[in-house]
């Protein structure tokens, strides 16, 4: 289990980039959670941050890292631009990153 494993080996910031969604994000965070009140001599949390990897009509993979209180804003984002998570957007690389760097 991917939780367990950074827990165990110390890591303490991980990045969390699945292809075209943020559900990946609240998965780990939960089976972190579950792990450190099961196991609590663990004195480490690792910090979860947030990201997503978008698929772009050229064929490019635009790597986004967010602060997690603009979750609301990439949520919306994919809901208007991804196509399926397995195709990704229609957008072009530059179109997403000028959308994500404002």
């Amino acid at each position: 289990m991917l939780a367990e494993a950074i827990i165990k080996n110390g890591i303490e910031i991980v990045v969390v980039t699945d292809h075209n969604t943020t559900k990946g994000i609240k998965k780990l965070q939960k089976a972190v959670s579950i792990i450190m009140q099961t196991y609590p001599n663990y004195d480490i949390h690792p910090h979860i941050l947030h990201g997503v990897e978008i698929s772009a009509a050229d064929k490019l993979h635009i790597v986004c890292i967010y602060d997690y209180e603009q979750e609301s804003w990439v949520n919306q984002w994919l809901s208007e631009n991804i196509i399926s998570e397995k195709d990704g957007s229609y957008q072009h690389s530059l179109t997403i990153m000028k959308d994500f760097n404002n």
